[in-house]
């Protein structure tokens, strides 16, 4: 969800800072490196231990939560990826099935899908409270495929963070990367294809369903 679907990373971090301040830390610098793709607990334990925060990491995640999500809720507007609405018309017209595999949590989940209007493409979603091992263990990607009844080699993943991206190679599944954010500095190398322009790729499968259109 978050970097492939809605381009919350900056507001993230712009509220991070705020939420770090309010813990004592003084000019929080650059974040806990790979922390992208991570569920609440895995997130916030680097964290602890880079600024030596008191909470602990279950009281940590009790105190980001709410707060993240009244930032959330009070905000006009939360931008979508470009071409990323475009992209899942497609492919509930040509009835592929869908399913959302996000590590944030399902208060937060349903808050932007309904903030965005993007809810009912998703009959399937998995968050990050449903396993215990976060990405990039391969848990979520394989719930996500049981609950959609199909096999993990039939699947193909759109990952924006390194964890996500080794958790369905993992999971036996293919991936794509999306790389196309300025702020994500992750490495997505080792995903099977990496797209900067959802627009290219709704292009592509535009040319693959009408061969005879091309040029027209």
């Amino acid at each position: 969800m978050d970097g492939v679907i809605v381009d919350t990373e900056p507001l993230c971090d712009l509220y991070e800072i705020e939420f770090l301040t309010r813990l004592g830390v003084n000019e929080p610098g650059e974040p806990p490196a790979n922390r992208h793709g991570l569920n609440s607990r895995a997130y916030w334990a680097p964290y602890k231990k880079e600024y030596g925060l008191k909470p602990t990491v279950d009281e940590l995640i009790m105190l980001w939560r709410p707060g993240y999500l009244a930032y959330l809720d009070g905000l006009t507007e939360i931008p979508l990826i470009p071409g990323i609405k475009k992209l899942l018309d497609y492919l509930t017209r040509t009835d592929i099935k869908l399913a959302l595999c996000s590590s944030a949590n399902p208060k937060r989940v349903e808050l932007i899908l309904n903030k965005v209007s993007l809810k009912d493409y998703f009959p399937i979603i998995v968050h990050g409270d449903d396993v215990i091992n976060s990405k990039p263990a391969p848990d979520s990607y394989l719930l996500a495929a049981a609950r959609l009844n199909v096999p993990p080699s039939e699947c193909l993943v759109i990952e924006d963070a390194a964890n996500g991206i080794k958790a369905a190679i993992a999971a036996g599944m293919s991936c794509v990367a999306y790389a196309g954010s300025p702020h994500n500095t992750d490495d997505l190398s080792e995903a099977h294809v990496i797209i900067d322009d959802f627009d290219y790729f709704n292009r592509s499968l535009y040319i693959l369903d009408n061969p005879d259109g091309i040029g027209k």
